[in-house]
């Protein structure tokens, strides 16, 4: 089986304004100051929680701050983002293929799967993985783990790849051996796309990538 997991944010969408609006209501809740452009620039991707941790913010605060902006995100948020252009074709041609598409996402799944039908791309998906913080799943190596055991892949069999933006797409995949295209459109960075095993500045350079990879 060939099967590619596919980061959201960053990656397949462009979630950024949704995703500033609503923090910006949620810090604005718990009187904390908005981020430096450059702090803004990473959030997509990472666990949010683990960001606002790094930020200062104690447990307590991190709760309430998550608190307020799940429920702004959810209802208001998840509805500004697009999917990056190219997408759409791409998943079609991967489907062709015989390629089996699953996401792997830190945002949580019920969301992942309302904007990605949303935008129209759930019809080329097998599954949509993501995080359910209400049981503990959370990092990108818990979704990975997830997917596999729910999609019954196997890496020691299946050959898989990882795409996506940011090093903990790359880390979170490595952890079942498993390598990672980081795409440039998204949140990552030169060192970032440094430590992966493929890096893929356009979508043409990706569709070539995953099929050098599957088809060496």
């Amino acid at each position: 089986m060939k099967a590619l997991l596919l980061d959201v944010d960053g990656t397949l969408i462009d979630s950024f304004p949704g995703v500033r609006d609503s923090l910006f209501m949620a810090l604005d809740a718990v009187s904390w100051p908005h981020p430096a452009p450059d702090v803004l620039h990473r959030l997509p991707g990472p666990p949010l929680e683990d960001t606002l941790a790094e930020y200062g913010m104690d447990a307590a605060l991190v709760t309430r701050t998550m608190e307020v902006y799940r429920a702004e995100y959810d209802a208001r948020g998840w509805a500004n983002a697009r999917l990056f252009p190219g997408w759409l074709e791409t998943l079609q041609a991967w489907k062709e293929q015989g390629y089996f598409l699953h996401t792997a996402t830190s945002k949580g799944e019920a969301v992942a799967h309302r904007m990605l039908e949303h935008l129209g791309a759930t019809r080329y998906l097998d599954s949509v993985g993501g995080a359910d913080a209400a049981i503990g799943r959370r990092t990108k190596a818990d979704v990975i783990a997830w997917v596999f055991e729910r999609e019954g892949l196997d890496p020691a069999r299946d050959e898989i790849l990882m795409v996506g933006d940011r090093l903990h797409d790359t880390q979170g995949a490595a952890q079942f051996g498993v390598p990672t295209a980081l795409v440039g459109w998204g949140h990552g960075s030169r060192k970032e796309w440094d430590a992966a095993a493929y890096f893929a500045p356009d979508m043409p350079t990706l569709r070539a990538v995953v099929d050098a990879h599957f088809n060496p």
